[in-house]
C-alpha cells in the first residue's frame, strides 16, 4: 500500500462496491509520491476497462525506474 489506506473505504461492503463503480478515487494530499506512481495508480484504477492499463504498459516501467 502506497498511502496506507484504501482508495475506497466505507463501513459496509455494498457501499464500497457502490463507490468503486460510481465515485472517483482520491489520494491523500498529505503524502507525497512521485508523478509516475500517481500515473500508474490512475491507470490501474481506471473504471473503463478499455482505457485501463495492462501489465505490459510502459507506466509500470516508468514507475519502477523512477528515482
Amino acid at each position: 500500500m502506497v498511502f496506507g489506506s484504501f482508495p475506497f473505504d466505507s463501513k459496509s461492503n455494498s457501499e464500497v462496491l457502490y463507490k468503486i463503480v460510481h465515485e472517483p478515487h482520491k489520494f491523500p494530499s498529505n503524502i507525497t509520491v512521485s508523478k509516475s506512481c500517481i500515473n500508474l495508480l490512475n491507470g490501474l484504477l481506471e473504471k473503463n476497462q478499455h482505457f485501463r492499463i495492462e501489465t505490459n504498459d510502459p507506466l509500470y516501467e516508468d514507475w519502477y525506474n523512477d528515482e
